[in-house]
């Protein structure tokens, strides 16, 4: 796995000092030793390799062409067929990314598929081109300042070449402490961005501009004859987009939950890796024997699924660091707080992948946004469509004539009348008083509420715009930029291990192909992921195929690891509360009281208690204490 690097803008009175292997080196955490770079007139490019292979295949120049990429490519052979180089047997996604560039030049990002993060330098034009994969698997960070550019896969390094005083981003920080996910260009801090999913980057005589290149065509469709052709076309590319992933590198694996899309997930690469004789395991967290009464695990159904199929399982139930220790590695591995934890929680798993030789991990993320989401049913898809046969049968005439042509004439009246009656936005369940007392429960200051208007900020955050069909809200969820930011951070942590992720369901071929399903097909019978049960019948056990549930939480361990730390956490609040920045912020009264509700979790509380606010006050306070002082927000 390699981390890349660069430069670009760099001019002849100072290209040595860009160069600089111990000033790239000391940039990551913990500082990288096999560094490798190339210089090409007006840039340079490195990278750092974690895994001591052939590095120098993602780094390489072709006359005035540089590039460096973090990427794996799924249809090489394709490429290569268009190119006419199928004979050419070794080629790397780098080399390939190069020689698509050479031939379709921008356009080349409409001919490869896969997960990737480039830049390429052109030493004649003297213009950058980088471009990240359209679900962000791969992060791409970057600045520009004084006319150098320079971009990285992780943020630490940047942080710690920007050349100027850096700034933490106030957007950025209002989110993190009321849990909202900010926009997907923006970081912790200002100056420094993100390059968002599906977007290439330019840069040219100092102007910077950047173009989306790919989203789903939500308008196509596609006819096939019944609905089980179209559960047998998405069930043939579900299992190609893993099948594509599988390499035979290294042992693979995959996060097991014992929920539909990881068990699915699981089950399709084991298969997979067992045609290609490659060691496979499932990783999954679960709470140690103990304490199961206490808590509620998966544990159940994971056993279910590893036994049946006889996967080799490795369980985790445990974290070897403290929950501070475990922040503050966080926080110097990403360079800054976090707006998600999931990454961060999930350290031991990832410790214990690269202890069994696991380089290449899957997971089920992403499901839940589309392929196997519960969907609303889709009156006004059907009404434009025409379906009156599903629309009528849906209404269960036959059960209650009298109530079924009122709701018929109750749908009708709202699709017609659309633009009159329907809002422009909807909070859908998250009324005010539900949003209210969450909101009570964050532990800030009255004063810097009013401030920064903290309230109506939250509550835009629950706002979304009211779609009028199914495609159309399926993306909007697709479209949300937690998706992304969950990936980013889960990269750097599990890249700290040489570990890195493949989401097969986030597949781009697999989403066109999901959006191009007509939208009473997707809805089936009742909306319960019919569709994804479907694919699913015969791979994994029926326990797991009928399950209407998931009760347990993904990373258990860390809900009784809260309670044992209590001396720890409560001394982090006191040493905190007079520290001048925070204390202007957080509301350290409520602090101890906010810790014992987590604790206690008490039934009737657990709508309200916000623990994503309290690990993030947690990061802050920590980020203050061993970055730098939080002031002057």
């Amino acid at each position: 796995m390699v981390s890349i690097i660069g430069y670009a803008g760099v001019n002849d009175n100072n290209p040595a000092s860009m160069r600089g292997d111990s000033i790239f080196n000391t940039a990551f955490y913990p500082p990288l030793t096999r560094y490798y770079s190339l210089m090409l007139h007006g840039a340079v490019f490195g990278l750092f390799d974690r895994d001591a292979g052939r590095p120098e295949r993602s780094l390489l120049t072709d006359n005035n062409l540089l590039v460096t990429a973090d990427a794996d490519i799924f249809n090489i052979s394709e490429i290569k067929e268009i190119l006419g180089i199928e004979k050419q047997e070794k080629i790397s996604p780098a080399e390939v990314i190069l020689l698509s560039y050479k031939r379709w030049g921008r356009e080349c990002l409409k001919h490869l598929h896969g997960d990737f993060a480039f830049a390429i330098w052109d030493a004649e034009r003297q213009e950058l081109f980088c471009a990240r994969d359209p679900m962000g698997v791969k992060p791409l960070y970057y600045f520009y300042c004084k006319g150098i550019f320079v971009f990285s896969s992780e943020l630490r390094p940047l942080k710690s070449l920007y050349p100027e005083g850096l700034k933490l981003n106030k957007s950025f920080f209002l989110d993190t402490v009321i849990t909202h996910i900010s926009p997907k260009d923006l970081t912790a801090f200002e100056n420094i961005f993100r390059l968002p999913p599906a977007h290439y980057l330019c840069l040219t005589n100092g102007n910077i501009t950047i173009t989306e290149y790919w989203k789903p065509d939500i308008n196509k469709e596609i006819r096939l004859k019944s609905p089980a052709d179209y559960d047998e076309m998405l069930h043939d590319m579900l299992i190609r987009a893993v099948a594509e992933r599988i390499s035979s590198e290294s042992a693979a694996g995959a996060e097991l939950s014992g929920g539909l899309d990881s068990s699915l997930i699981t089950a399709i690469a084991f298969d997979e890796s067992l045609k290609r004789n490659i060691p496979f395991y499932a990783l999954s967290n679960t709470l140690p024997g103990t304490l199961n009464e206490q808590f509620k695990d998966e544990k159940e159904f994971i056993i279910k699924v590893a036994d049946r199929l006889k996967i080799p399982w490795i369980e985790v139930s445990h974290t070897s660091r403290s929950l501070i220790n475990l922040m503050s590695h966080t926080v110097r591995l990403h360079g800054s707080f976090l707006q998600q934890r999931f990454g961060m929680f999930n350290d031991m798993l990832y410790k214990k992948a690269s202890e069994n030789g696991i380089k290449y991990l899957f997971s089920g993320f992403g499901g839940d946004e589309l392929l196997s989401a519960r969907i609303g049913t889709p009156w006004n898809d059907m009404i434009r469509d025409g379906q009156w046969k599903t629309f009528i049968s849906l209404l269960k005439f036959r059960n209650n004539p009298a109530r079924a042509v009122i709701s018929a004439v109750k749908y009708l009246v709202k699709y017609y009348g659309w633009h009159i009656l329907a809002p422009e936005y909807t909070y859908g369940i998250f009324n005010k008083p539900l949003l209210e007392k969450r909101f009570s429960t964050l532990a800030l200051k009255k004063d810097f509420i009013q401030a920064y208007d903290l309230w109506n900020r939250y509550r835009v955050k629950y706002r979304r715009k009211n779609c009028k069909y199914l495609s159309q809200r399926q993306f909007q969820r697709l479209n949300h930029p937690h998706l992304p930011q969950r990936m980013e951070y889960s990269y750097t942590s599990a890249a700290f291990y040489n570990v890195q992720y493949y989401y097969p369901l986030l597949d781009p071929r697999l989403i066109q192909s999901y959006f191009s399903v007509p939208a009473h097909i997707r809805y089936g019978a009742d909306g319960n992921r019919c569709l994804f049960r479907h694919i699913m019948k015969g791979t994994v056990p029926d326990e797991i195929y009928e399950r209407n549930d998931k009760s347990g939480v993904t990373i258990p361990y860390i809900q009784p690891k809260l309670k044992e730390e209590r001396h720890l956490l409560l001394s982090l609040f006191e040493e905190h509360s007079s520290q001048d920045g925070l204390a202007e912020i957080f509301d350290f009264s409520k602090m101890n009281e906010w810790y014992e509700k987590l604790v206690a979790r008490d039934e009737k509380e657990m709508n309200y208690l916000m623990p994503g606010a309290f690990y993030n006050y947690l990061m802050v306070m920590i980020y203050s204490n061993e970055q730098e002082a939080i002031t002057g927000i």
